[in-house]
């Protein structure tokens, strides 16, 4: 098989946990179930991908909750799943990248904290395609065109029951960056306004003289999969994204976007914030 997706991992950790959590030995599992112990090493280690009957039989032997059972099994489920941006090669989606989408496509709630740029869910067409040609990395018109496309299908889960919840935190200097230029730009926070008035979506600003705090040059999103299931945090980066799954760092991450919660400007605040800037661009 190749490389397991997060999501599949995610499913593999759970069994672990599972396991340690009900006191057992892979023999004991072993005996009981008349599985070859090889075959449950395989599965916590996402070695071979659990369907959703393995979950089930082995939440059970666990004890597992039945909302906790049923929503790991959905996971494994979705993991057999062939997602519509699979589809795209590496240099339009990126590996990381879609085992991201994928989450997202699942999530019921996106916490994400932005410092040099708008969300990507919250982004016009227009701006997409400049951050695209900003980054510089000789792509083509049809790659550019391509990935600003793929953009704005994500966009779909804002719109669609049952509607993702977003809250982010924007660092104020993202609102001033003039991507694509002043006319991209003034129309992005009229639309970033917009967005803010679904009740689907918070959209709240850290002001540039805050000075220090949590998450300082580390911009960051955590899926929330459902509420019996750990979220997943992801960090983007020049090169490649980087998936943060142990339930300690995932935790520390919900800390810092707490903290920045309560540090960053109210909705409303944000908004007239969003709106004087927008007008300095007329």
């Amino acid at each position: 098989m190749g490389t397991p997706t997060v999501r599949q991992r995610k499913v593999a950790r759970a069994l672990r946990t599972w396991r340690s959590r009900a006191g057992m030995t892979l023999d004991e599992v072993s005996d009981r179930l008349r599985w070859s112990i090889s075959k449950l090493s395989r599965l916590e280690r996402a070695e071979t991908i659990p369907g959703p009957a393995e979950v089930i039989v082995l939440a059970t032997i666990y004890g597992i909750p039945e909302a906790e059972r049923d929503a790991y099994a959905e996971l494994a489920r979705n993991g057999r799943r062939e997602s519509w941006f699979r589809k795209y090669p590496a240099d339009v989606v990126p590996g990381e990248l879609k085992d991201f989408i994928e989450l997202e496509a699942e999530a019921v709630k996106l916490d994400n904290f932005e410092t040099i740029f708008i969300p990507g869910l919250l982004q016009t067409e227009d701006y997409a395609k400049a951050l695209a040609r900003g980054w510089d990395l000789n792509l083509t018109d049809e790659v550019i065109e391509t990935r600003a496309a793929v953009r704005m299908q994500r966009q779909a889960r804002l719109h669609e029951e049952p509607r993702l919840e977003l809250h982010t935190v924007i660092y104020e200097p993202a609102l001033r960056v003039p991507v694509g230029g002043r006319d991209t730009m003034r129309t992005q926070l009229h639309h970033l306004l917009d967005m803010a008035q679904q009740p689907n979506i918070t959209v709240q600003v850290l002001r540039e003289d805050v000075g220090a705090h949590p998450a300082m040059g580390f911009p960051f999103c955590i899926l929330h999969l459902g509420n019996n299931t750990t979220p997943v945090v992801y960090m983007d980066a020049l090169m490649r994204g980087v998936f943060v799954e142990e339930e300690p760092d995932v935790e520390r991450c919900s800390l810092a976007f707490e903290r920045l919660i309560k540090l960053a400007l109210d909705p409303d605040a944000s908004a007239d914030l969003i709106q004087r800037i927008a007008q300095d661009r007329n």
